[in-house]
């Protein structure tokens, strides 16, 4: 058994002077202790056992605990550590399956931050390691930006029914007369 221990607060306080932000998942916990997640073959084994793997190429649903914006929420780890040091942490579930598949990405050359994993579909719940891919928040901006000018993304602006007669419940009057 692998007892994992928390960060320490000055190392916390590095990541933050380093550009991890509120949406660097990555940056949150140190390298070793993501590795260390990962090499826990209890947690691997309830990891897979949540994730509902439809097929090749297709998305692989995490069916735990999803946070408000849909995506998996995953405690890695043990519970049964030493009362000094915690054992186990809520993790993203995605990150979580992105390191088991990939290991844990560095931090950009040239800025010196780390990536954020970003979804190739357009599902958050998604685990399938195919669809996940780490990048920068631009390019996670830019991928949602473009994906939501496409009419037919589920990202696409979605108009209420009082904007379009053709979306409006039969019977229903337009607001504006």
């Amino acid at each position: 058994m692998t007892v994992l221990a928390r960060p320490a607060r000055a190392s916390r306080a590095a990541a933050a002077a380093r550009g991890a932000g509120e949406r660097d998942q990555l940056g949150r916990i140190p390298p070793d202790l993501w590795e260390a997640l990962a090499a826990d073959e209890d947690a691997r084994a309830r990891y897979y056992g949540k994730v509902y793997w439809r097929g090749p190429g297709q998305c692989a649903y995490f069916l735990g605990a999803l946070s408000s914006g849909g995506h998996g929420r995953f405690r890695a780890g043990t519970r049964r550590a030493a009362a000094d040091r915690p054992g186990s942490l809520v993790v993203p579930a995605h990150i979580y399956g992105y390191v088991l598949s990939r290991g844990v990405p560095g931090p950009d050359p040239v800025t010196g931050c780390l990536p954020v994993i970003r979804h190739r579909c357009d599902e958050p719940s998604c685990q399938a390691a195919v669809h996940l891919t780490a990048g920068s928040p631009a390019e996670n901006s830019r991928d949602y930006l473009a994906r939501r000018a496409d009419p037919y993304s589920p990202w696409r602006r979605i108009q209420s029914w009082g904007e379009s007669p053709s979306l409006r419940p039969s019977g229903a009057r337009s607001r504006n007369p």
